[in-house]
């Protein structure tokens, strides 16, 4: 990989360390869960009634923010977001609905979703982050 934008390479990393990850999830739910990761819990108001989960993994270098998917929190980066830490200060937030986040009755369109990440970046001041994620295919299903 000589040569490629490290950037480029970090998703190409999160992208392949999501995808076994997911499988390994899927295989073991019935599993009772223990979360192995080192990070620190907080959530964030992103309107009234409304707050968020977001992992802090911490680290050094340049803001890393890893949005889980539809169906996902953001414990589905714990296999790997510690291994991040040594050149970017790593974060995951979990999405409206899922997980610990709060599951208001609305708000799950596009533009709703992208206001609650600003806010998180806004609370937290994370400037200027690489955000990479899981796809958003049940996107169109719940706007």
């Amino acid at each position: 990989m000589k040569g490629i934008d490290p950037m480029y390479r970090l998703l190409v990393v999160c992208f392949l360390a999501l995808s076994l990850t997911a499988g390994r999830a899927q295989t073991q739910e019935s599993a009772p869960w223990h979360d192995p990761s080192k990070h620190r819990v907080q959530f964030i108001t992103v309107e009234e009634g409304v707050q968020l989960e977001v992992l802090d993994w911490g680290g050094s270098g340049p803001p890393v923010v890893l949005l889980a998917g539809l169906g996902f929190t953001a414990h589905v980066f714990d296999g790997f977001a510690e291994k991040l830490t040594d050149s970017y200060h790593v974060y995951g937030i979990t999405r409206r609905g899922y997980g610990s986040s709060s599951r208001p009755e609305s708000g799950y369109t596009e533009v709703r979703l992208a206001e609650d990440d600003l806010k998180v970046f806004e609370a937290l001041n994370i400037m200027r982050p690489v955000v990479a994620g899981t796809p958003l295919p049940e996107m169109s299903c719940r706007s």
